[in-house]
């Protein structure tokens, strides 16, 4: 039986502490690495949707999201929220957060590999606008699972929200 000296427990835990800064190194890696690859696949969505391309974008998102919402309604939903917008004049990219988990609308929790991006967003008709896009690897692929669109509060209506009134 060999006899655990100070010095071999500190070099045990050495080499421990090392393999998990590596683990977590090489996954905070790939997190990073995917979400490039699903903001570049949303970006791709989005100029599709600012086309006017409706059916094409709900052709990309992932079949969960189909059987939950089918063509038809995608587009005539897509149809009410972005029209009023006027063009898309802008997106910048403010956020891509690479979640294994997600909650709906509906307080259902989702499990897999997911990437919520937010952008601020300017449209001829809402200057002020935030766009939260929602996409899921499946199978390598990274397909749309959620949209939203809203007017960005500013500052003083922030302070207004919520506080005492």
């Amino acid at each position: 039986m060999t006899k655990l000296s100070v010095r071999n427990v500190r070099r045990f835990t050495s080499h421990l502490a090392l393999a998990g800064l590596l683990t977590l190194g090489s996954l905070q890696s790939a997190s990073a690495e995917a979400s490039v690859e699903a903001v570049s696949a949303m970006t791709t969505w989005l100029k599709g949707i600012d086309a006017g391309q409706y059916g094409q974008s709900w052709q990309a998102t992932s079949p969960a999201f189909q059987k939950a919402e089918p063509e038809k309604g995608w587009e005539e939903s897509l149809a009410v929220m972005r029209t009023p917008l006027g063009n898309c004049v802008s997106r910048n990219l403010v956020s891509a957060l690479y979640q294994t988990e997600i909650t709906t609308p509906q307080k259902v929790t989702l499990e897999g590999y997911f990437v919520v991006a937010e952008y601020e967003s300017k449209f001829a008709n809402l200057p002020h606008a935030v766009e939260t896009v929602t996409f899921i690897n499946e199978g390598g692929a990274w397909k749309a699972t959620g949209y939203d669109v809203h007017a960005r509060l500013e500052e003083a209506e922030r302070s207004k929200v919520g506080f005492g009134e």
